[in-house]
């Protein structure tokens, strides 16, 4: 596809909160020293050229395709953009990072989920 790509230079306008928050989760998911999976993840993001697009995708093996959309919000719903590349690459999990605890679901196929809960789930993937 043309539109996903491992540089994140020019993302989210420079948006710290979101860089951060994606190098916190890329970061729990390869950090252990003996992690599986330390440099079998793909990250990318997506973007079309109409607006549609995905914060994070990781490509975990044996768990698939994840979506994450990063809200600074308590608890943030996805915008249409992510419901549109959602339904272009669908992935086996779909979440709605946000800056609570806990997590609830959005509707059938989308989790909200908190930043420490969802570096938690990662850091667990690579044990």
């Amino acid at each position: 596809m043309n539109f996903i790509a491992p540089n994140r230079r020019y993302q989210h306008r420079f948006d710290p909160w979101k860089i951060v928050l994606e190098l916190l989760l890329l970061t729990a998911l390869v950090a252990r020293p003996r992690s599986r999976l330390r440099l079998s993840v793909p990250w990318r993001f997506f973007r079309t050229a109409a607006g549609a697009g995905i914060d994070l995708l990781l490509e975990i093996p044996a768990h698939g395709l994840w979506a994450i959309e990063i809200k600074r919000s308590l608890s943030g719903r996805p915008g249409k953009g992510f419901y549109i590349a959602c339904e272009d690459l669908r992935p086996d999990r779909r979440f709605v990072v946000n800056s609570d605890k806990g997590n609830y679901p959005i509707d059938s196929e989308i989790t909200a989920i908190g930043v420490h809960e969802l570096a938690e789930m990662l850091a667990d993937l690579s044990k």
